[in-house]
């Protein structure tokens, strides 16, 4: 439908058709008629003898018919086949499963040679011209071959209700061009340039690969007298280029706070082995209440390599998040309840259906978090859309932030004045070395961490004791209180010298400011 008419209203001319803004172009002077005449008469197809002309008008490049053998050997058949390129990015879209598309941008891979073979036909089609005012045309510089394509799928796009917009983080479309019959010759002509570059790594010879924009700027500064001095032309190929096109879009990013009660729910998935530790995650039921919303057609089914590396019933249970990512400031052992004004966190949902909501449905994904059964174990705290920025943040928190912890803890001996007075600590630095519960997946390291303060707020009898204790992120507070068989120095148990245990550990507080300066709208959950 696209190219419907194209024909009706074309005029003929050598081995293409030209549409009616083409052939006004081409009318206009008697020069364009010559350059065209010889343009094609030496095999370029109709769209490149336009590019020599200095045609400046998209428009003019889109309604020709163009025959498709032979492959033209400047633009390597590329402007041959834009109309199966366009229906490939129509048909992408349609496809997608994005139901808030409104912008999107592209990019576009080309095969190697294309800028090479532009200048080298442009430059031996300029002397052959009759008089200095078509030579003239034929130097100036002509439409690259990304533009012309780019222009032709926005064009289609805008008929599929799209707009085009270059730093658009809504949907990406990637065109890649691949023809390796395109690139025979390159590497001598490049060497003929006079540029030197060495291997990529992991080349098996030593074939020169340069990029698309490494050659468009060697031209740049390269004198147009001497490119037709490269040895010759480059040969047209064989066979048109294989188009592929690819659609994505950006991550979802909702972010919240949550508070944890149950001591036997880990954060996220915990798998070991064929085994789940502990029933579902913290992760699965902030996230399962969402999937109706953001995946309105259910989740992306798995593809055949990642359903064969599900061989246990316990991998299942990294399904049910369609490879979603949680990201939160620290994290708490299974056992560990969060309370406070909850630990920030952010959900990472690649390539969503949905990526755009209004306040009343980020209010729609917090009542579908609150209703689920259980949701009085999970509270999240401010529920929005957030950018990178808060991303960059909440990583940046983790790891400077302080927690404020209280604990049930043991001590061995009676509790005595003394030992009270030596657990009113401020600013303590302990040296702890990596505790035996995590040194099977974490790196032998002594680490130095603050203890900003330790106060006794409640004695319940003569051996146990609340204690409230801030600490800088990072901190084993478990260790900090028993001394892990003498691995953090100083801790409660030397201090009190005799055996202490630590019985519950809660934390009560993040120190830590996490906030979205571009996206600060949000929907409060709980005070």
């Amino acid at each position: 439908a696209f190219f419907a008419g194209a024909m009706s209203t074309s005029i003929q001319h050598g081995g293409c058709s030209y549409g009616p803004a083409a052939r006004r172009w081409i009318d206009g002077t008697e020069q364009r008629q010559e350059i065209i005449r010889k343009a094609l008469s030496d095999g370029l197809c109709g769209s490149c003898a336009l590019r020599c002309t200095g045609c400046l008008d998209m428009d003019a490049y889109i309604d020709n018919e163009l025959e498709r053998s032979p492959v033209c050997p400047m633009c390597a058949g590329v402007l041959q086949q834009t109309k199966e390129i366009a229906i490939l990015c129509s048909k992408a879209i349609e496809t997608a499963p994005y139901v808030d598309a409104r912008q999107f941008s592209r990019s576009i891979a080309l095969p190697r040679s294309c800028p090479l073979r532009a200048a080298q036909w442009i430059n031996a089609i300029n002397p052959q011209l009759p008089g200095d005012n078509a030579r003239a045309l034929v130097t100036k510089t002509t439409l690259d071959l990304r533009s012309i394509v780019g222009h032709i799928i926005e064009t289609v796009l805008r008929r599929l209700n799209l707009q085009f917009c270059p730093s658009s983080e809504d949907v990406a479309i990637r065109v890649t061009l691949v023809n390796t019959t395109a690139d025979d010759g390159l590497q001598a002509k490049w060497q003929a340039i006079g540029e030197s570059r060495k291997r990529s790594r992991g080349s098996q010879d030593n074939a020169i690969w340069p990029s698309n924009k490494h050659i468009e700027d060697k031209l740049a500064s390269t004198s147009v007298h001497s490119i037709p001095s490269l040895g010759g032309l480059l040969d047209a190929p064989s066979s048109l280029a294989t188009a592929t096109v690819v659609t994505e879009r950006n991550p979802l990013l909702l972010a919240g706070r949550y508070l944890k009660y149950d001591r036997e729910m880990p954060q996220t998935p915990w798998l070991v082995g064929d085994k789940r530790m502990g029933k579902t995650s913290l992760q699965e039921c902030l996230f399962k209440p969402l999937i109706p919303l953001i995946f309105p057609g259910g989740l992306p089914e798995l593809t055949e390599e990642q359903a064969k590396k599900r061989r246990c019933e316990a991998d299942t249970a990294l399904d049910s998040i369609g490879g979603t990512k949680f990201h939160s400031a620290g994290r708490e052992d299974i056992d560990v309840r969060m309370f406070g004004s909850g630990r920030p966190f952010m959900f990472e949902v690649p390539n969503p259906p949905k990526l755009h909501f209004s306040v009343s449905e980020l209010q729609a994904l917090e009542a579908a978090i609150l209703k689920q059964e259980g949701a009085g174990d999970i509270v999240p705290g401010t529920f929005k859309t957030v950018s990178r920025e808060y991303f960059m943040q909440l990583q940046e928190a983790s790891e400077q932030k302080q927690k404020k912890y209280r604990c049930a803890i043991w001590i061995a001996d009676v509790v005595s004045a003394t030992i009270e007075e030596k657990l009113q600590i401020d600013e303590l630095t302990v040296q702890q070395k990596t505790p035996f519960r995590v040194l099977h997946r974490r790196s032998a390291l002594t680490r130095p961490k603050v203890i900003h303060t330790v106060r006794v707020t409640d004695k319940l009898n003569d051996h146990w004791l609340i204690l409230e204790i801030v600490t800088q992120a990072g901190t084993y507070i478990k260790e900090f209180v028993h001394g892990d068989r003498g691995r953090t120095s100083p801790s409660v148990a030397e201090l009190c010298q005799c055996p202490v245990d630590i019985l519950e550990v809660c934390c009560h507080e993040l120190f830590a400011r996490v906030e979205d300066k571009q996206l600060s709208q949000g929907v409060r959950l709980c005070n």
